[in-house]
């Protein structure tokens, strides 16, 4: 039996990716420190004989070769901080960086398969699309503190691929441009889309104003190349059980 290591495990996506993996005949080791993911997310999968869940810190090596011990055969590398809306810039660099280092590590020590989700931030200011896997990433000054998740995540891909290269494990970027479904966090920590649909959902429709709701539009990016409109060729919609994410061409696989 195969085994699977998930980081942000209780996360909105790590935990439909949890369900997935289990479902398909895995055995699934989840790791979180719960400082946005939400053991709520994981009721169903830890009543499941084949899961088990760590509390623990991707930038802490020791703690994450604690809660393995036994044979991986994937890891699958979700665990992040986004765009420091409300300061953090530290932490978004630290963790993001730190954290990848220390589990692609742990891949490479397994000779696992590594895969992690990265953002279509990583785009910037590119105004040339549809975007490709070539495209160019153009992001702004870094005197602006919003563009350190992406210049973060655009390190991780570099790490990830250069890893893969030179130690030889399989590895799978995959830019993730906008997700919604159950258990997702209704805060400005799960995106501006989950803003609209949180507001939505605790708004009567007469309270809901045009200006609102406009502005809400302009804020989501669900899909970077036709900003939620789902027209462009290259946007692809990838289903999880009770999950949607639009990837446009966002992928890298090695």
């Amino acid at each position: 039996m195969k085994t699977a290591f998930i980081t942000g495990a209780a996360g909105f996506l790590g935990s439909h990716l949890v369900d997935e993996m289990l479902g398909s005949g895995y055995r699934v080791m989840g790791y979180d420190n719960l400082s946005h993911g939400n053991l709520r997310n994981l009721e169903q999968a830890r009543l499941h004989p084949r899961f088990s869940f760590h509390q623990g810190d991707v930038c802490d090596r020791n703690a994450i070769r604690k809660a393995v011990g036994s044979k991986i055969d994937v890891v699958l590398h979700l665990a992040a901080f986004k765009i420091p809306r409300y300061g953090n810039v530290t932490d978004t660099l630290l963790i993001n960086s730190d954290g990848t280092l220390n589990v692609l590590q742990l891949a490479v020590e397994h000779g696992a398969k590594f895969v992690i989700t990265s953002t279509s931030d990583v785009y910037g200011k590119n105004p040339v699309v549809p975007f490709s896997e070539e495209s160019d990433s153009i992001l702004g000054p870094p005197t602006i503190s919003r563009w350190a998740y992406a210049a973060s995540k655009l390190f991780d891909e570099h790490l990830v691929l250069a890893m893969s290269e030179e130690k030889g494990i399989p590895a799978t970027v995959i830019r993730i441009f906008g997700s919604y479904g159950p258990r997702q966090n209704l805060s400005w920590w799960g995106g501006p889309q989950a803003v609209f649909i949180g507001t939505a959902r605790s708004s009567t429709s007469a309270a809901m104003s045009r200006s609102r709701f406009w502005n809400s539009r302009k804020r989501f990016t669900g899909c970077a190349v036709c900003r939620g409109n789902c027209g462009c060729k290259c946007c692809r919609t990838t289903r999880l059980p009770g999950a949607f994410t639009k990837t446009c061409a966002g992928v890298f696989r090695t």
